[in-house]
């Protein structure tokens, strides 16, 4: 593993979880992951919220960990409607994000 390489995570799958958002489960292919880290995908900024593996909760994640990251939009096009009353399980941000499964995530 390169010290300088760019996290980069294979998703596997993306889940809208009521009451925890979006969860991009997969494994960690280059680099070590951490907790606020940000990610350009499909139109939109996201960050990681929070980091999990068999029920427990993880600093970070290194090269080949298997895990289940909850992601927050943190810049991308408004949707005034949802935003307004916190309805993102139907907004456009949700739906694309199912667009990540078996696509390559770097984070930085």
């Amino acid at each position: 593993m390169q010290v300088d390489s760019m996290p980069t995570l294979l998703v596997n799958d993306v889940f809208n979880i009521t009451g925890h958002g979006i969860v991009l489960v997969g494994q960690v292919q280059e680099g070590v992951l951490l907790v606020g880290m940000r990610a350009a995908v499909l139109g939109y900024v996201v960050q990681i919220q929070k980091m999990e593996a068999n029920h427990q909760e993880l600093p970070q994640a290194r090269q080949g960990d298997r895990l289940g990251i909850g992601v927050s939009k943190v810049d991308g096009p408004e949707e005034p409607a949802q935003k307004m009353f916190g309805l993102f399980s139907k907004s456009k941000y949700a739906e694309s994000m199912k667009g990540l499964k078996g696509k390559v995530v770097e984070f930085g």
